[in-house]
């Protein structure tokens, strides 16, 4: 048993499941229909779970959302990071190309106040393609625009 290593995996998974909950607050809060922790099946037989997925409504685009943060204590935070960027790429690349379900879905990567940087950023978008979006939870307006959730004047969806 590491003491450490065991309050520093707890405090990811704690920082990692209130992450997710303000996410979950933010779609409540907008009225968003959604399946937390969906379980999907890769074409080569295994199956990954998504954060939430948004089937989209009334025709609307059906929406992959992963919460990354990389707010945890780590004892080599860089290193840290990379794991979490290759974890994403990983579990992206097997939603956008090998799930039958979420093929021409929009991705969504929600992070912390800790962004991807920017080579992070290209080289995702650069497996991704188009419909690839990532935002902070502290800014939930660009959140509302990547989700096409923006609304009118009068208070109704566009």
């Amino acid at each position: 048993m590491d003491p450490v290593n065991d309050r520093l995996t707890m405090s990811s998974q704690r920082i990692g499941r209130e992450h997710e909950e303000r996410v979950e607050h933010l779609l409540q809060g907008w009225k968003v229909p959604y399946q937390p922790k969906k379980k999907v099946h890769t074409d080569h037989d295994g199956t990954v779970e998504i954060d939430f997925w948004l089937p989209g409504e009334k025709g609307g685009v059906p929406t992959v959302i992963e919460c990354k943060t990389f707010g945890v204590k780590a004892k080599r935070p860089a290193d840290s990071q990379r794991r979490k960027v290759q974890e994403a790429l990983w579990l992206l690349v097997q939603l956008r190309g090998h799930c039958s379900v979420t093929k021409g879905a929009r991705v969504v990567v929600v992070t912390g106040s800790r962004d991807f940087s920017v080579a992070e950023k290209s080289l995702l978008s650069g497996e991704l393609g188009p419909e690839f979006h990532v935002v902070s939870v502290d800014h939930p307006e660009a959140l509302r625009r990547c989700l096409g959730l923006e609304r009118t004047s009068t208070g109704s969806r566009e």
